[in-house]
């Protein structure tokens, strides 16, 4: 089954594939792709929800859901980035209090260290007025939480990033003035890494009140990459200044059969069952897909403390093909684009126009993926293009594998750690008005790219495909790509774009038809 799914732009189409979902205890996937460190609020009769958007821009994307469980697109708390802030945007924590929205969040401030910031809004859809840093540790300071204590008193909770140069990650709180601009008096202690499996770090910290206790939910352990330990565990005091128990149960939630490393995210109620909206990798996705918003439902026990529950059913919808005709007057607001580097661009009369850039990665804007088995595609008008222009798959501004067209030549080329490019593969086209370029993807590993000038016949550019182990470095997830390299008087024309999943009975049409020769 599809579903046609309309945007503010026309020219902007979804289409969503439904599917039923393996029945996982606990867990269930409610926002696919790239979601890390998703915070959650109710506002009247509608949830609100902000994500991490790490080195990306616009900053921390806002979903609003009458359910929990189907989330619709909303904006970004950032469509400009602070002024005071130029990178790392992560851990928004959405919340509702005394009559206004305040989003804290954390940035690593221009020539310094991790801060944690707040924005303000009348209501949940914005626009936000950023009221800049409020705590800014020498190693750090991130993973905010606002909660009022037994008397109403407001206060801040956050991580010192005591990991990031080999010291423990205590957890501090301190009140808030009543501008929520700055902390006053002395910040006290609730907690640290200190047990076992904890390891190096315990940070993301939520808390909930239910009956006479505080509960905190925090992460613990580590995360790089394909190797993400990352855990939830909980702990409890009957006021925040503590002292603060650890349940000698957790970890509380953990690697499953699918979903591993199950880590930060906030508590939330709907119709009096609780519920705990957090992030984990798909194992059959490992990084390429990036932490996606996950759905676990908890009850509390006799004991007073809390289980987790087996929870069956489906999955959200995940998106079987996108594409953009640029016939619109601007860029929809699901393009991304580097905060290092904002694009220069143009739309109209059904083209996108990206100025490019003399950098090995060139300029770029891109868009999530969904699966580790996709194909993108892009088509191009050779005339219209003075710049090298194509399609790519980017993790950073450092790694990216980008196909190319500039002149009669499309070219495969290699980006890693900021090195020099490296070609893997060239061939040279006959004259023509349109090349369309697709580059296919299996299992997030390992990509072969196809041309065509005719836009039905395809051509091999590599013959043997390009292991992609290479861009994922740590947890970043990885983005579809267009791309222009060349000097600031150059442009890129792209006329169409699309992605979409590729299905089983493909793969293996590709595998007998040589386009993926089988490893032994």
């Amino acid at each position: 089954m599809t579903l046609s799914l309309r945007t503010s732009l026309p020219a902007y189409t979804v289409l969503l594939l439904f599917w039923l979902a393996t029945p996982v205890a606990g867990q269930r996937l409610v926002m696919p792709g790239d979601f890390p460190d998703p915070s959650v609020v109710q506002i009247g009769d509608t949830y609100w929800a902000s994500t991490s958007s790490a080195n990306w821009a616009p900053a921390f994307p806002l979903l609003a859901s009458k359910d929990l469980e189907t989330w619709e697109f909303r904006g970004h708390v950032f469509p400009q980035l602070p002024d005071w802030a130029e990178s790392y945007f992560r851990a928004p924590e959405i919340t509702y209090d005394s009559g206004g929205v305040y989003v804290y969040y954390t940035a690593r401030k221009r020539g310094g260290n991790l801060c944690v910031g707040v924005a303000h809004a009348d209501s949940p859809e914005g626009p936000y007025q950023d009221l800049g840093p409020i705590m800014c540790q020498d190693a750090g300071s991130i993973d905010a939480f606002p909660v009022r204590d037994n008397d109403g008193t407001l206060y801040l909770v956050w991580k010192e990033h005591g990991n990031s140069i080999g010291k423990p990650t205590p957890i501090w709180a301190a009140r808030l003035n009543p501008t929520r601009t700055g902390t006053v008096g002395e910040p006290f202690k609730l907690f640290q890494n200190d047990a076992p499996w904890e390891k190096s770090l315990v940070e993301g910290v939520s808390i909930t009140r239910h009956g006479k206790y505080l509960y905190a939910f925090y992460t613990a352990a580590s995360c790089q990459g394909r190797d993400c330990l990352y855990a939830t565990g909980i702990a409890r005091s009957r006021n925040l200044h503590g002292p603060w128990q650890k349940y000698r149960g957790n970890p509380v939630l953990e690697a499953g059969a699918r979903w591993k490393a199950p880590g930060h995210g906030t508590p939330v109620e709907r119709n009096g069952r609780f519920y705990f909206l957090h992030d984990a990798h798909d194992d059959a996705n490992a990084v390429f897909t990036g932490r996606q918003g996950v759905l676990s439902e908890f009850t509390y026990t006799n004991d007073g403390w809390l289980r987790f529950q087996p929870q069956d059913g489906r999955d959200a919808p995940v998106p079987a093909r996108v594409t953009d005709a640029f016939d619109g007057d601007y860029l929809a607001p699901q393009w991304h684009h580097s905060a290092f580097q904002k694009p220069q661009y143009n739309v109209s009369e059904g083209k996108l126009m990206l100025q490019s850039i003399p950098s090995p990665c060139g300029a770029y804007v891109a868009q999530k993926v969904f699966t580790t088995d996709l194909e993108a595609e892009v088509s191009m008008k050779p005339s219209a293009c003075t710049a090298e222009s194509g399609i790519a798959l980017v993790s950073d501004d450092q790694n990216l594998l980008r196909a190319t067209l500039i002149g009669s030549k499309v070219s495969l080329w290699k980006i890693s750690k900021g090195h020099h490019p490296v070609l893997l593969a060239e061939r040279f086209i006959r004259k023509t008005d349109s090349v369309v370029v697709r580059i296919v993807v299996r299992d997030g590993r390992e990509a072969l790219v196809t041309y065509s000038t005719n836009g039905t016949q395809f051509h091999k550019l590599n013959t043997d495909p390009v292991s992609l182990t290479f861009l994922q470095s740590r947890d970043r997830a990885i983005r579809v790509a267009l791309v222009a390299v060349g000097t600031t008087d150059l442009r890129a024309c792209f006329e169409h774009f699309a992605t979409s999943v590729r299905k089983p009975e493909t793969q293996q049409h590709l595998a007998r038809s040589g386009v993926f020769r089988r490893r032994q």
